[in-house]
């Protein structure tokens, strides 16, 4: 039997429900079993740490094993638990399986640090050394909400490193999103002091992005503000104490070598400003002015009724962590289909190199994502820039002698990376808090590349393939192929309609005639919940909705009233 859980298992409900799958049963000759069927259940819940009994189901005759709620007693916020299963059929009874979860923090109150960032400057790197028991830790859990999107460190290590474009957009005022990470094993191995780091990109809460949209609506960028993050620590230790760790006027922050992220324009990154391990306690620097935090207001607006809530959907990742694959080998690029293979760790590599204005890469297929060059050896002060664009120019066709990349169908926005090398050799450049729809590259500024020097990382939500498709027809398994790739291209945290250009909105429509493709494809099912309620979220009160998610253009007036 599979218990379907996480190795981190996070609820921020009172009144989770269990569900289980029944493992295969055989005779006596060893031959499977069919028809097997659940005739009763037991469950128990019990808190990790006191051992106190929570839940006792007792014997339930039933056949339902999915869906099952818990009526036990009330849950604590940042508890760890257990939950123990057995189910009986008409052959026998299982064994006892276990799986383990923790609780979220339930309340505003629960948060005990404060909001910091600063109104003074691009205040993007933030910093904290402090110090622990020389005492073993039974427990270290950090929850932490950056906006736009943040990343954490610990003694100079990136914690969850596929993890990207987090949290998950939302509109901040109705509901900002946390997240959280078990650090139990980060900390145990660590005495004394210890550094703790945060990058802060712009992401969705960048004013500009409402300025330069489809439909810009320059009063609501007044809604939004410099980036901000909310973080707290709790460590508990073996010996009954505890500590908490949050973020406050104490924490000290500068601009680091990211000196600029748009989701449409893309990233400006100076390596001449990087200080190596900057988020070590042994850290120092005598080159960067480090000043104290700015307490700032929360982004959710409690008194309309907004939420501070865990995210609970997968997060955005890169890499094999990405996309999980639950069906056959089929699931393989199929002979005749033109792109690459979902199988291969979402890394794509360019197939082609020319020379157009600048060194083209061409990595065989749209998609949405970035890419990262390495073994840069140039001078200091060095300017490279890349563009990106899905599709270029034929030459002889149209009139048109020339086979440079096509930008027109992006609109308003750049789509540009640009990265300052440092000089030091072997540099490497990856984008931050961005990510673009493309199949060509446009390397300018550096004709010393080649194809082995550049790695392109397909972005998502993290999801699972649980269905797909393959004919005989090598159109029909073209066109399967283009959609699970177009899907994947199109889930950042919310259904869009596309990564390329100046929109990237979850527009209903789109998100309507889809999202049958997409639960056969993937298991979307917690990603299209979280979108459920951000609709719920933005209903106005006459039962009329937006007609799209997030938008900076309401058209509320314009469409039909939907009561949900």
């Amino acid at each position: 039997m599979d218990v379907t859980t996480h190795p981190d298992l996070v609820i921020d409900t009172y009144t989770p429900h269990f569900s289980w799958r029944l493992a295969d049963e055989y005779d006596d000759d060893g031959r499977l079993i069919r028809g097997v069927q659940q005739v009763g259940y037991h469950i128990l819940v019990h808190d990790i740490v006191t051992g106190q009994l929570m839940w006792n189901s007792e014997y339930v005759h039933s056949s339902s094993s999915t869906q099952i709620l818990y009526v036990g007693a009330r849950f604590t916020s940042d508890t760890r638990y257990t939950v123990t299963i057995r189910y009986f059929t008409a052959q026998r009874e299982s064994e006892w399986y276990t799986a383990y979860f923790r609780t979220a923090l339930f309340l505003v109150t629960d948060w005990t640090g404060d909001w910091i960032g600063s109104n003074n400057i691009n205040m993007n790197q933030l910093r904290r050394v402090t110090s622990i028991k020389q005492t073993s830790i039974r427990s270290a859990t950090a929850y932490i909400s950056g906006i736009g999107y943040y990343q954490l460190y610990i003694e100079g290590a990136l914690i969850d490193q596929t993890r990207r474009l987090d949290v998950g957009w939302t509109t901040y005022q109705q509901r900002t999103l946390y997240t959280s990470y078990d650090l139990t094993d980060v900390f145990n191995t660590s005495t004394g002091l210890i550094g703790i780091g945060i990058v802060l990109g712009q992401g969705w809460y960048n004013r500009q992005q409402w300025a330069i949209g489809l439909g810009a609506r320059t009063e609501l960028a007044e809604q939004y503000g410099p980036p901000r993050v909310l973080m707290q620590l709790n460590i508990a230790y073996t010996d009954g104490t505890s500590q908490s760790i949050v973020t406050d006027s104490s924490w000290l922050g500068r601009e680091g070598e990211h000196r600029y992220d748009s989701v449409y324009m893309g990233t400006m990154m100076d390596l001449r400003a990087t200080r190596s391990c900057w988020s070590c306690a042994s850290f120092t620097d005598p080159y960067s002015l480090w000043i104290n935090a700015s307490v700032l207001p929360s982004p959710v607006n409690f008194t309309a009724g907004g939420q501070f809530s865990l995210q609970t959907m997968n997060p955005i990742r890169i890499g094999p962590n990405a996309l999980h694959i639950a069906t056959s080998d089929r699931s393989g690029l199929v002979a005749g289909v033109n792109g690459a293979s979902l199988t291969t760790g979402g890394v794509l590599k360019p197939i082609s190199q020319d020379y157009v204005n600048g060194q083209v890469f061409d990595l065989g297929q749209n998609f949405a994502g970035w890419c990262k060059l390495s073994s840069l050896k140039a001078a200091k002060s060095t300017i490279i820039q890349l563009r990106y664009a899905e599709l270029r120019y034929s030459r002889g066709q149209n009139g048109i002698d020339f086979r440079g990349l096509y930008y027109e169908n992006l609109q308003s926005i750049a789509v540009m990376d640009t990265v300052i090398l440092n000089g030091t050799g072997n540099e490497t450049f990856e984008p931050l808090f961005t990510y673009h729809g493309f199949r060509y590259l446009l390397v300018n500024g550096y004709d010393n590349i080649c194809k082995d020097d550049i790695e392109c990382y397909n972005a998502h939500s993290e999801t699972t393939l649980i269905g797909n498709f393959t004919s005989s027809s090598a159109v029909l398994n073209q066109i399967q192929h283009n959609i699970l790739w177009s899907q994947l291209s199109n889930s950042m945290s919310l259904p869009t309609d596309c990564p390329q250009r100046n929109e990237r909105r979850g527009w209903m429509g789109d998100a309507g005639l889809s999202i049958d493709e997409v639960l056969y494809n993937f298991d979307y099912v917690a990603f299209y919940l979280n979108f459920l309620t951000m609709i719920a979220d933005n209903q106005g009160s006459d039962g009329a909705l937006l007609q799209s998610f997030l938008s900076n253009v309401d058209l509320r007036k314009c469409i039909t009233t939907i009561i949900i």
